[in-house]
């Protein structure tokens, strides 16, 4: 992969001072099994070894922070007076560094898209946008609509000008393709969570499970494509003279793809019209009744699926053919090769970079 970050996320500290705010629950905490404590901020007042016996139920931060500290059971052995306990959830401040917690504030990752050439800064994502997410469960097109929302608020704002084919959030799902999603959903993973994540992998072989930790950014590779024209506005046509038909051949956008999205919660031949989103359009000559030849054009998928499915089946292989070369190998792939730890059985694992994006929000 081109750049490559083990960032286990962002964080955003309003305070200048350094100081992180860590809450602690009332006496009967959920989870913690700690008091709650006033304590004012500084290094002089020490933490009661009843927090430091419960160390392993608190957050890294935490733990960090009151390692730092010095308890009642560390302070001379002169009286100290005890803390005072309360029935409500107050603040602890804490000194810390936040260097000492792995995260980089504000860090943005470059892109360069492979399909449609754009470059720009990505950030991770915010608690508030992974929540967004998780919440978007009703319906397949919900998700995908709000999971581009979130990538699109990821993007830096200096490429959102009133020029810029990405000034508003509908021109900019109309102006990159699914692999330039793909490549932005990857930078935002790279800005949110650890570069190396658990798989679970199934041999198709012996029919058993394995877990595997993957580095994602080793199994990504990018080919960016280089030519005069955009790659989004060419056409490839696919002449059929038996059938009058010539058929214009595309590379998707999401705004594509999303509306087929809508077909997909309804019938079956709505569902299979999806598999033709790479058509554009079909110009095609039909006799009429009274014996003229009228030329007309179709550029709705289902449309074009009601053309298609009643021709022999050797169409369909030649229109899939004939989209591969056009595509070429341009774009973003991901594939982790691994033995099967039961059969020892090479494994290749396709990895999807949208489906894996859920799946690490999830």
């Amino acid at each position: 992969m081109a750049n490559t970050t083990n960032n286990k996320g962002t964080s955003t500290n309003n305070n200048p001072d350094g100081i992180l705010p860590i809450n602690f629950d009332g006496t009967t905490p959920v989870g913690g099994g700690m008091p709650t404590l006033n304590v004012s901020p500084g290094m002089n007042n020490p933490i009661p070894g009843a927090i430091l016996n419960n160390m392993d139920n608190l957050s890294p931060a935490a733990q960090a922070a009151i390692a730092a500290t010095p308890s009642i059971d560390r302070v001379n052995k002169g009286v100290v007076s005890e803390p005072i306990i309360n029935d409500g959830p107050v603040s602890i401040s804490l000194n810390v560094d936040i260097k000492e917690l792995d995260i980089e504030p504000n860090k943005k990752y470059f892109v360069r898209l492979p399909h449609s050439g754009y470059e720009f800064n990505v950030r991770g994502l915010t608690v508030e946008e992974e929540d967004t997410i998780k919440s978007s469960n009703s319906s397949t097109k919900r998700v995908a609509e709000t999971i581009m929302k979130v990538l699109y608020n990821c993007i830096s704002n200096d490429v959102k000008t009133k020029d810029h084919p990405f000034a508003t959030y509908e021109s900019f799902i109309r102006n990159i393709s699914q692999s330039d999603r793909d490549t932005i959903a990857l930078a935002v993973i790279e800005q949110t969570y650890e570069s190396t994540h658990d798989m679970n992998i199934r041999c198709a072989k012996c029919g058993k499970s394995f877990t595997e930790s993957v580095c994602l950014p080793d199994c990504i590779t990018y080919k960016h494509y280089m030519g005069k024209t955009p790659i989004l506005q060419k056409r490839h046509i696919l002449n059929f003279p038996d059938l009058r038909w010539k058929m214009y051949l595309k590379i998707p956008t999401v705004a594509d793809e999303l509306k087929t999205l809508n077909t997909n919660q309804m019938s079956g031949d709505l569902q299979k019209s999806a598999d033709y989103i790479f058509i554009d359009k079909i110009e095609y000559t039909m006799k009429v009744d009274t014996g003229q030849f009228v030329e007309d054009s179709i550029n709705n998928c289902a449309q074009i699926y009601g053309m298609i499915k009643g021709q022999p089946a050797i169409i369909r292989k030649r229109i899939e053919k004939e989209y591969e070369k056009f595509r070429g190998d341009y774009g973003v792939t991901g594939a982790y090769d691994t033995v099967c730890k039961y059969c020892e059985s090479p494994i290749t694992v396709t990895i999807v970079p949208i489906s894996h994006f859920l799946f690490l929000v999830q």
